[in-house]
């Protein structure tokens, strides 16, 4: 068959024959078929016709018959145009109602065939393009993640989405045709009201409205959804339908619900709070932090924390701070900081990494606390601040289409905004869109696509974009493809969605919950009852209850172990008031046990200033609480025995002897020392003397409980072997009965495990004949003690008044005894003199002092105890103490970069000490310190007094690599030939020759021949007994190596010099 224009169904006929030569006439060939079937319908394809006529007189069968014709026809893409030869049949009837303009009523003439050829051409056209826009949007809506109805103006639906289906939980056939109100129960969120009928106002308006609603489903839930509606307009301008627009509001809620508590939470947290980039760069501070370092919020953005640094804090404890928050580790501390006005603040701080879900540490938190007020005097923490902003705008979503074959992307209006240009700012082209896509996130964007084209899986991801001025925001793409018949993918369909601001405020979210949750202190959360809704899990760890046992549970049922009632309304009044609330007290823990902390509660306010919740920060302090149990315990009693220890005693015996001294009545001081207590120890062992004491200490208290001749009475240990009672109404007589009472029971005071017997002097001491006072008592009862020694061991003794020469004996003893006391005890500690190098006007030299502190910790005068310490041969044992003290402290001080050498003093007894030598090489070696960093010194009278020997010594001491001073040098003139002999590396020129070098020639005259000849023997010189500035120039003048003085530096503790407070840098013109 040949290609005809138009193809004609019907029988011959003179009409058709007409009809054939009229198309002829108007430019259009024809054929025709004499019947409508499947193969003349094949046949017809062939012909690839713009137009088919149909003689309606071949069509049999009314409804019926048309209905079958059009299905035939239906398989070839052209207009049907009907012949009408009988305008009465039933069928002309017909076919008039369904296609006014798809027939011709014969005969004809020409212009009429040809208007209605044009007509239908032109119909057809506009339905395909009608059905192709109809598909696109259908499927534009089907793949939207909003539910989408769509209504006629009335309100009936007509088409309802996927996400409509789901959010109803109806099918769109059960919507179909129902009014919207009668299958989406709609209410206004904020007051309930229902709504019955669509939109009055909307068909008012080109543009849609919005409104927040609630929607109840079929399951009866409601669920929050904002709505956006818009109408739908014909050709004409006229209102043709409704588009309603719902979006699930529930996770939003659900998250800003959740993200505004705990927002809420650290901005009105009582604690300031920072957090830090890896670099110590301030990313966020909370309110507190504001108002109390007087930076705001865009000022400290952006800055490091030392803006508010001061000097008080030394490099060495920052470099500590850094390496334990670095290595995962937790700081606590205190600062003396710099408000912005320059003011002073103390600040404790806990500073502590948290970490990502891959367990890397990305940020610092510091939660701080202005304790200024602990330092001076209590104030009230100032209110909050402000409410935190409201939930970002909602993000809006474009859709698009790729035309794969020519590579034409299509952007909606909305896409363009969010991309930031404009139809003809874009290329149009996927490179196009990849360009606009961030450099990181192009490969993931690729290989999304490509799986979409070339596996068939729509994809769904969130990427970022940069806009043209260089800004980058964060979006949700969807897209999927569709393939033509052969499998290939032709188009591409999806949607963009800004999901910036929810990004950010997801990124916010999670930064203050790992805040909250990895903080060191304890965190919980509560309701305005109290009912506890969130706890951190430090919580957890403290306590031994996991979250789920408690939330639901009140808060002062699980911690109201020891808060007292009045502590309780103090509570109750505070948060009723808004105010903050402060306490230490005791909790349980699940398991037994208690631990203390120091809360603060504060209540949380929404925007109306409303209290909504509580918050409470809790720091657990149970080991420093454990610490000043000890601690104030162990000030007042004896550890082994439990008796009152010494302090204690002195205490309460004042208070005893004043009461005593106001009634007029009498009292009895009984002294009891053991006898030779220390031969115990030394042979038997400590263990075995601790056990004696602890035994007398249950002899002496069943005595003195079965004491009923006292009104009032002490019992104490007053040191390792030595107790004392005071009774209060006891004269002489019953005195020494109850001594020689006592006496007896430590003698027969013996266990079948303890290898020996012990026996006990006592000294007895009446108030107020024998004195008035503490130390005039237990200055004779010492007295009365010798004497009862002197008369023999295991006596009782009453203080008579020819026992007073035993007083000044005891006086220089107990000196032997409070010097071993004090080594025992290591109470000895070093302090440095620093010693200027004149040259380079540096201090890296110090002389090392020893100092002795007494029993209640105050610095003895070395002058008294040195000369007791010589006295009685304990001199050697304390050089040995100091010596080794020293090296350590050296040894430390260059592990932390201190680069100093110390001189050490060495007593004339010291070269007398075989064993000397062997110690310092030992201890050398034990400390690992430098021997070079050791000076050692002796006095010139000293080493002259056995010359051979100290110069044997100075030899051996150089050969471990120490150096060698010769001290108070220049007391004889002689004392250059010395320098001959002994190989020393420095001389100490002696001060009563220094300290007047500026008032006196025959001083300077010395000081300088001194000088002049150590340094013609390469000896260095130190001058002592600088204690003014003009003695300096003349040092100098006379090339001095080093100088030392009160000028220079008084001594001070060791410990100082690691802090920094004894460093000095003498400089002068």
């Amino acid at each position: 068959m040949n290609q005809a224009d138009i193809l004609i169904y019907g029988k011959e006929s003179p009409v058709l024959k007409s009809v054939h030569e009229t198309l002829g006439k108007i430019g259009y060939s024809s054929t025709s078929l004499s019947i409508i079937d499947n193969s003349s319908i094949d046949d017809g394809k062939t012909c690839l016709p713009v137009a088919v006529f149909v003689d309606v007189a071949i069509i049999a069968g009314g409804l019926a018959g048309l209905e079958k014709t059009e299905s035939l026809l239906a398989g070839i893409d052209a207009p049907i145009i009907y012949l009408v030869t009988d305008p009465d049949l039933e069928t002309t009837a017909l076919i008039s109602e369904r296609n006014p303009l798809g027939h011709i009523t014969l005969p004809f003439c020409d212009d009429k065939l040809q208007n209605a050829i044009e007509i239908n051409l032109y119909n057809h056209l506009l339905q395909d393009k009608a059905d192709e826009t109809n598909g696109w949007i259908y499927s534009t809506l089907e793949s939207l993640n909003e539910a989408v109805v769509l209504t006629d103006t009335k309100g009936h639906i007509r088409f309802a989405n996927p996400m409509a289906e789901t959010l109803s939980g109806l099918s769109a056939s059960d919507m179909s045709g129902k009014h919207i109100v009668e299958r989406l129960y709609l209410a206004e969120e904020k007051t309930g009201k229902k709504i019955s009928t669509a939109p009055p106002s909307l068909s008012k308006h080109n543009c849609g409205i919005s409104a927040n609603l609630t929607l109840t489903n079929a399951q009866g839930r409601q669920i929050p959804v904002e709505n956006k509606t818009s109408v739908v307009k014909d050709s004409m301008g006229n209102t043709s339908g409704i588009v309603w627009a719902f979006t699930d509001q529930t996770k939003k809620r659900e998250a800003e619900d959740k993200l505004r508590k705990l927002s809420q939470a650290v901005e009105q947290s009582p604690a300031a709070i920072v957090i830090t980039d890896l670099k110590g760069k301030i990313e966020y501070v909370n309110p507190k932090f504001t108002e109390i370092t007087g930076y705001s919020y865009d000022e400290a953005i952006g800055q490091n924390p030392r803006i508010l640094k001061s000097n008080h804090t030394s490099p060495e404890e920052y470099k500590k701070l850094w390496e334990t928050i670095s290595g995962g580790g937790e700081w606590r501390g205190e600062f003396l900081n710099h408000k912005k006005n320059g003011e002073q603040f103390w600040e404790a701080a806990s500073i502590s990494p948290f970490r990502d879900k891959e367990g890397n540490i990305t940020h610092y938190l510091a939660v701080k606390e202005d304790i200024t007020e602990k330092k001076k005097t209590e104030r009230k923490l100032q209110e909050s601040r402000t409410k935190l902003t409201q939930a970002q705008r909602i993000a809006h979503m474009g859709h698009w289409d790729l035309d794969i074959t020519n590579n034409r992307l299509n952007w909606s209006d909305e896409i363009c905004r969010i991309f930031g240009l404009t139809d003809e700012s874009f290329g149009g082209t996927y490179e196009a869109f990849l360009e606009s896509v961030h450099h990181d996130d192009r490969q993931l964007v690729k290989e999304s696509v490509n799986k979409a084209l070339y596996q068939n899986k729509p994809y769904s991801l969130d990427h970022r974009i940069v806009l043209p001025d260089g800004s980058e925001r964060i979006v949700h793409e969807e897209g999927e493809a569709e393939y033509n018949s052969e499998g290939q993918p032709v188009k591409m369909i999806g949607t963009v969605q800004d999901i910036t601001e929810r990004k950010k405020a997801e990124l916010e979210f999670k930064k203050l919950s790992s805040a909250i949750e990895q903080s060191v202190n304890i965190i919980f959360l509560t309701d305005i009852d109290g009912t506890i809704e969130y706890v951190n899990s430090t919580f957890e760890k403290t306590t031994g209850y996991t979250r789920d046992e408690v939330v639901g549970t009140s808060m002062l049922k699980m911690f109201s172990y020891n808060i007292s009632p009045r502590e309780y309304l103090g509570f109750e009044k505070s948060l009723k008031a808004g105010k903050n609330w402060r306490a230490t007290y005791k909790s349980k823990k699940k398991k037994g046990g208690h631990y203390w902390v120091n809360t603060m509660t504060s209540p949380i306010k929404d925007e109306k200033g409303r209290t909504t919740h509580f918050l409470s920060v809790q720091e657990d302090i149970t080991e420093k609480k454990l610490s000043e149990e000890r601690i104030e315990y162990l000030a007042s009693y004896d550890e082994l025995t439990g008796l009152i220890n010494r302090n204690k005693f002195m205490d309460l015996i004042k208070e005893q002897l004043a009461h005593l001294e106001d009634t007029s009545e009498k009292g009895l001081l009984l002294i009891i020392d053991i006898d030779d207590f220390k031969i115990i120890n030394d042979t038997l062992g400590h263990q075995i003397g601790d056990k004696y004491l602890f035994l007398i200490a249950e002899v002496l208290n069943n005595e003195v409980e079965r004491c009923k001749h006292s009104k009032g009475c002490l019992l104490g240990r007053l040191g390792s072997d030595e107790f004392a009672i005071f009774l209060s109404g006891v004269d002489a007589e019953c005195g020494l009965d109850i001594a020689e009472g006592i006496r007896g029971k430590i003698e027969n005071c013996h266990e079948d495990r303890l290898p020996t017997q012990v026996t006990a002097n006592i000294g007895l001491v009446l108030f107020p004949e024998h004195g008035t006072d503490r130390k005039e008592l237990f200055t004779k009862g010492a007295a009365a003690i010798y004497r009862a020694k002197e008369l023999g061991q295991n006596i009782c003794h009453l203080y008579m008044p020819e026992d007073r020469y035993l007083e000044d004996m005891h006086s220089k003893a107990k000196w032997k005894k409070r010097i071993q006391i004090a080594l025992k005890e290591d109470r000895f500690e070093i302090w440095l003199q620093p010693i200027l190098n004149l040259k380079t006007n540096e201090t890296y030299h110090y002389e090392v002092l020893a100092r002795m502190r007494d029993e209640e910790g105050a610095i003895i005068s070395p002058g008294i105890f040195i000369s007791m310490a010589e006295m009685f041969g304990l001199v050697g044992e304390i050089d040995r103490v100091i010596t080794h003290k020293a090296m350590c402290f050296q040894a430390e001080a260059a592990k932390k970069g201190k680069n100093i050498s110390l001189g050490m003093n060495l007593s004339g007894k010291d070269l007398e000490d075989d064993k000397l030598l062997e110690f310092l090489r030992k201890k050398i070696e034990e400390t690992g310190v430098d021997p070079k960093a050791l000076h050692f010194e002796i006095t010139e009278t000293a080493a002259i007094h056995d010359l051979s020997r100290a110069i044997d010594f100075i030899k051996a001491l150089k050969e471990l690599g120490c150096l060698f001073s010769l001290d108070d040098f220049g007391v004889g003139f002689t004392s250059f030939v010395y320098l001959r002999e002994m190989p020393v590396d420095y001389i100490k020129i002696d001060g009563s020759f220094v300290k007047n070098l500026h008032k006196s020639k025959n001083d300077r005259l010395f000081v300088k021949a001194i000088t002049d000849v150590a340094r013609g023997m390469g000896i260095k010189t130190i001058a002592e007994f600088v204690e003014c500035e003009e003695i300096i120039p003349i040092l100098k003048e006379y090339q001095l190596d080093y100088a030392q003085g009160y000028f220079i530096g008084k001594p001070a503790p060791a410990t100082d010099l690691l802090t920094g407070s004894t460093e000095k840098t003498y400089k002068t013109a």
